[in-house]
């Protein structure tokens, strides 16, 4: 039994501007599944170069992902 699903999502980091995989949701079945964007309110991941946290959060307005809205928490120096 798993803790999350994967979801099929890559983006450009928004601070280094490295590609982000590795999206994750505990909306679905939380099976590690891998489950289409669409299928879900909230998505997150880390960029690996970076280390910037992306948020995404279902609440119908326009953006790089629409539908969604993003949070960007930068790392710690």
């Amino acid at each position: 039994m798993g803790m999350f699903d994967f979801v099929d999502f890559e983006m450009l980091c928004p601070t280094c501007g490295a590609v982000i995989k590795g999206f994750q949701s505990k909306d679905g079945p939380c099976e590690l599944l891998k489950i289409p964007v669409g299928r879900v309110d909230t998505l997150y991941s880390v960029c690996t170069a970076c280390e910037t946290r992306v948020r995404f959060e279902r609440v119908y307005t326009e953006g790089p992902l629409p539908g969604f809205e993003m949070e960007v928490t930068l790392p710690k120096e």
